[in-house]
């Protein structure tokens, strides 16, 4: 179902075409950034869990 045919839709929105840029596959300066921020973000809190879970394993129950 197309965007444009959405009765419900147009009332409330009003749908344009706009054009995409092309970077002929390349990522520019802000998405490499971005993903680098990104993937550091998700393995610092890959460190913490596994640091969180390592110090609950430090006691042995009896």
């Amino acid at each position: 179902m197309l965007l444009r045919r959405d009765d419900d839709l147009r009332r409330h929105a009003e749908l344009r075409l706009r054009q995409t840029w092309h970077t002929g596959g390349f990522l520019g300066s802000v998405e490499v950034v971005e993903l680098i921020v990104g993937q550091t973000i998700a393995l610092a809190n890959l460190a913490v869990a596994y640091a969180t879970w390592r110090q609950s394993r430090t006691t042995r129950a009896r």
